[in-house]
């Protein structure tokens, strides 16, 4: 009973409150007085950023760093450097945790591959009398 008295009494309001809003004037005139009345800023000559500054001058847009490379970028933070992704792990030189069986078993196969290699590379010695 009394969700639907709240709602009545919201909907009554909802339309009084339209009732009272005026019309809004679309005349040319009103248009034009609208985007005349309109004020562009003009842009500054010189723009601060953190890490630079950036000025205009002789019709060029200067951009002056007075620290250059002073924090090196993160991995994946530039264009056109890289694409992939940030990877924390590659960052901090941190290697992924793997579980014991999984290190027995890369280090059995570099074992193998080690012989194999052995067996590759060896030199036979023939002797002739």
């Amino acid at each position: 009973m009394k969700a639907s008295a709240t709602f009545l009494v919201l909907l009554l309001a909802a339309s009084a409150s339209a009732q009272q809003l005026p019309k809004p004037d679309y005349s040319k005139e009103a248009i034009q007085e609208f985007v005349m009345s309109i004020e562009v800023e003009e842009e500054s000559p010189v723009t601060y950023f953190p890490d630079s500054i950036r000025f205009n001058a002789l019709g060029t847009s200067w951009s002056f760093k007075p620290y250059p490379n002073l924090v090196m970028p993160l991995s994946g933070t530039q264009l056109g450097v890289t694409q992939q992704l940030p990877d924390p792990f590659s960052l901090t030189g941190t290697q992924i945790a793997t579980s014991p069986r999984n290190w027995y078993t890369k280090r059995e196969l570099k074992k193998e591959l080690d012989r194999i290699n052995k067996r590759l590379k060896a030199t036979v010695k023939v002797t002739t009398d």
